[in-house]
């Protein structure tokens, strides 16, 4: 037994011990994310899940307190499609939630009943944001409230690439794909989406109401989701969830790589989000428009484990070899195609 796992054995036990547990707890790993691990944590009253947040230097991001706060408002709520936020420990950076049992969703599985699911739980979220306790939710990460801020996000992000090492043969691909293929396809899109903004006379700079303001899950999918035995969705991972543009939200949803969502539910999505607010014709103009731009987002996200930086995170949770990162530029390669049937 490593001495790692006997100290979190310890500051489990104490975490347990503040909420009058004083049972004997036995830790196993259930999986390893990018910003954490994750364990299975029994007792004699139950199973429970600890969540060991990774803090960087210079990552200003506090996953544990976007993700418990988010989940403590949705809970107060009587959402129940996630786990309930049990308790925290800031200074140890560990989350304590109740266990969820399903299994996880297939790509080719995902139904139009499950989509409904993922809106409800969005439109559940939101009956209540006009309450004090939802104005005082953090913002998402990356947030963008203006469309500037959505074109500044993905420059932001693929300038970052331009730190990658060219260390092996690999490394070399990613950056020509970057420099030859990714950059110029956002360029052109960039330019497609500001003539469109002409054409429907949206101000790039203005700023987006609070009442077209979405309380995001963020990250939002079903890779990040569990089919229980009942047939019902339950819903987890909320490190970088708050307030945001349910532009970003959608395009995410639709981009991320892990449990891809087909495009057939698509408009299904787009318009029952937008029937959650006032101005639903802006919205679903919004989601639209930039939809492409998040699978831009995610290729960058896929290339970031070619990042030190970011590989250092990622090696605290998983590791990270060179036969990943070939599959990561193969996904990043395969996802910047899919644009091309975007119509702007």
């Amino acid at each position: 037994m490593s001495s790692d796992y006997v100290a979190l054995h310890k500051r489990a036990a104490r975490l347990f011990a503040e909420i009058g547990c004083h049972s004997e707890i036995q830790l196993s790993s259930l999986r390893a994310g990018g910003n954490n691990r994750v364990y299975r944590l029994k007792t004699s009253t139950g199973v429970y899940v600890l969540k060991e947040y990774f803090r960087h230097h210079g990552d200003n991001r506090d996953r544990l307190e976007a993700e418990f706060s988010f989940a403590s408002f949705a809970w107060a709520n009587g959402i129940r499609c996630i786990p309930e936020p049990i308790a925290r420990d800031d200074e140890e950076g560990l989350g304590l939630y109740s266990f969820l049992d399903g299994e996880r969703i297939e790509s080719e599985t995902v139904s139009n009943a499950d989509i409904k699911q993922a809106i409800d739980f969005v439109a559940s979220l939101n009956r209540f944001r006009e309450t004090p306790k939802a104005r005082k939710l953090p913002n998402g990460s990356e947030a963008c409230f203006t469309l500037q801020q959505h074109l500044d996000l993905l420059e932001k992000r693929l300038d970052r690439l331009k730190n990658i090492t060219a260390g092996s043969h690999i490394d070399y691909h990613a950056l020509a794909f970057v420099s030859a293929k990714l950059k110029p396809a956002y360029s052109q899109l960039s330019i497609r989406i500001r003539e469109s903004l002409v054409a429907l006379n949206f101000e790039a700079a203005a700023e987006l109401p609070l009442e077209e303001r979405i309380i995001s899950p963020s990250d939002f999918g079903f890779h990040n989701a569990l089919r229980r035995p009942d047939g019902r969705i339950a819903f987890f991972d909320f490190e970088y969830a708050g307030w945001d543009d349910p532009a970003k939200m959608t395009g995410d949803f639709f981009s991320q790589v892990a449990v891809p969502v087909s495009l057939l539910h698509e408009d299904f999505m787009l318009n029952a989000v937008a029937d959650m607010f006032p101005n639903r014709d802006s919205a679903l103009i919004r989601m639209q428009l930039l939809l492409p731009l998040y699978r831009i987002k995610w290729c960058c996200i896929l290339l970031n484990h070619f990042l030190p930086v970011d590989s250092t995170r990622r090696a605290f949770a998983q590791g990270i070899a060179e036969d990943h990162k070939t599959k990561q530029l193969a996904k990043a390669e395969s996802l910047l195609s899919s644009i091309d049937q975007f119509n702007i």
